[in-house]
C-alpha cells in the first residue's frame, strides 16, 4: 500500500533498521505517556530519543501512530544525519525557494534548507510551474522509502 500514510514510529524503526542498532539493547522505556514500553515501536522510538532524532510532538508524547508531514520526516532525517551519523552536510542551510517557503514551521527550517542542499529534498510541482515543498502534507510510505534510500545514499555513497 505505497499511497498510504507513512506513521512516525514506522520512520524511526526504518532509521533505526538502517543505523544497524539491536533491539536488545532497548527496553522500550521512555518519557512519552503515549508509548507502552512492550509496544512494537518502543524500542525505536526509546532510540530516536536517546540519540537526539526526535524531541517528539511535545515533551511527554510522540505520536506514534500519527502520519508523519514531510516536515518532520525531513527533520527526523536531518537529524539522524547530524546527531547520530554525526556527518557534516556539504549543503548548507541557505533558504530554499519553493513557492511555499514561508510555511515551513521554524524548527524544521534548518532541516529542509540542508537537505534540499543535499539533493535530498524535492519539490512537488504544481499546477502553475512552481515548485512547493508542502510541509504539512502527510509522507506516504513510497515517499518514506524513497527518503530513506536517500539516507542509505548519503552513508554509502556510489564510488
Amino acid at each position: 500500500a505505497p499511497g498510504e500514510g507513512f506513521t512516525r514510529a514506522q520512520l524511526v524503526k526504518m532509521l533505526f533498521c538502517v543505523a544497524g542498532e539491536d533491539e536488545g539493547d532497548f527496553d522500550g522505556k521512555t518519557d512519552f505517556t503515549d508509548v507502552k514500553a512492550d509496544a512494537w515501536y518502543a524500542p525505536y522510538v526509546q532510540w530516536a530519543a536517546e540519540s537526539g532524532v526526535t524531541e517528539g510532538l511535545t515533551a511527554t508524547t510522540f505520536g506514534p501512530m500519527e502520519f508523519v508531514t514531510r516536515e518532520q520526516a525531513f527533520t527526523f532525517i536531518y537529524r539522524y544525519l547530524t546527531e547520530y551519523e554525526k556527518l557534516e552536510l556539504k549543503g548548507d542551510k541557505t533558504p530554499v525557494e519553493f513557492a511555499d517557503a514561508k510555511t515551513i514551521s521554524a524548527w524544521a527550517v534548518d532541516a529542509v534548507n540542508a537537505l534540499n542542499k543535499e539533493g535530498m529534498v524535492k519539490g512537488i510541482e504544481g499546477t502553475d510551474g512552481k515548485f512547493y515543498f508542502q510541509p504539512k502534507k502527510v509522507t506516504n510510505r513510497a515517499e518514506g522509502a524513497t527518503m530513506i534510500v536517500r539516507v542509505v545514499e548519503v552513508l554509502l555513497p556510489a564510488e
